[in-house]
C-alpha cells in the first residue's frame, strides 16, 4: 500500500545491500544520481529511515547533514558496498 518511493530504499539498502549484480538486474540500465536522488527521499519518509542509515550506510554521529547522507548512497550505488558499520 506504500508508496514506490517509500519501498526503493529497503530494496536497494537492505535486500539488495548495494550489490551491483542485483542493482543491475533489477534496475537495468539506471542513472547512479537520479538513484540516489529517489533512495534518499525513500530514506527520509520511512519509519525505520534511521535503522536502515544506521545498519547500511555508517554510524548516524558521522552523518551530520543531509548532504553527507546523500553523498555516502551515491558512494554506495557507485561502488556496490555498504558503507560504515556494515563493512
Amino acid at each position: 500500500m506504500a508508496t514506490p518511493a517509500y519501498k526503493l530504499a529497503v530494496v536497494i539498502c537492505e535486500l539488495f545491500c548495494f550489490e551491483k549484480p542485483y542493482m543491475d538486474s533489477y534496475f537495468g540500465d539506471y542513472n547512479e544520481a537520479e538513484l540516489t536522488e529517489r533512495c534518499f527521499k525513500g530514506l527520509l519518509l520511512h519509519d525505520f529511515g534511521y535503522n536502515i542509515i544506521r545498519c547500511n550506510l555508517g554510524k548516524i554521529e558521522e552523518i551530520t547533514s543531509l548532504s553527507i547522507l546523500k553523498k555516502r548512497i551515491y558512494t554506495a550505488i557507485k561502488t556496490g558496498k555498504q558503507i560504515g558499520d556494515a563493512e
